[in-house]
């Protein structure tokens, strides 16, 4: 899954000892962020857009357990 994809890649070992390195794992970072989030965010819209959806359909009196 995508969340494991992510996990994977953020979840590294910094060695703050160098800045060099934390430097290029912070940018890395951002870049990965700007690249996915958008993606992200567009999904948390669907859902609540769909989560809105259900809960006029249940309060209406339509649903029928």
């Amino acid at each position: 899954m995508l969340h494991d994809a992510i996990r994977e890649k953020l979840n590294l070992v910094v060695d703050l000892d160098d800045p060099t390195f934390w430097a290029k794992t912070l940018q890395d970072c951002a870049i990965y962020f700007q690249k996915f989030m958008p993606m992200v965010l567009e999904n948390l819209v669907i859902a609540q857009h769909r989560d809105s959806l259900q809960y006029v359909h249940l309060r209406n009196g339509a649903h029928q357990p």
